[in-house]
């Protein structure tokens, strides 16, 4: 170990060694489907006919999206979006 940390070619032309000094452990969470965000956008400008919000749903295991746009905010528009 010695000679090595010493030995000026040693240090110039060894191998680079690329592996990590401890096994990489994976953390993978065990309840995978309950990293959702939910999100309501806007109010967005007027125009003839359309709707001024809308909602945004992520799953973000899978990166599963969904979206609906509503003309108001209730607690039915809510409910029926969930």
């Amino acid at each position: 170990m010695t000679l090595v940390r010493t030995c000026d070619e040693c240090q110039k032309f060894a191998p680079i060694q690329r592996v990590p000094c401890t096994p990489i452990t994976p953390i993978v969470s065990p309840l995978s489907f309950t990293t959702w965000g939910m999100d309501i956008l806007g109010p967005f400008p007027n125009a003839n006919g359309t709707p001024k919000y809308l909602f945004v749903a992520v799953e973000y295991f899978i990166k599963w999206i969904e979206a609906k746009v509503v003309a108001s905010i209730t607690s039915a528009e809510v409910q029926r979006f969930i």
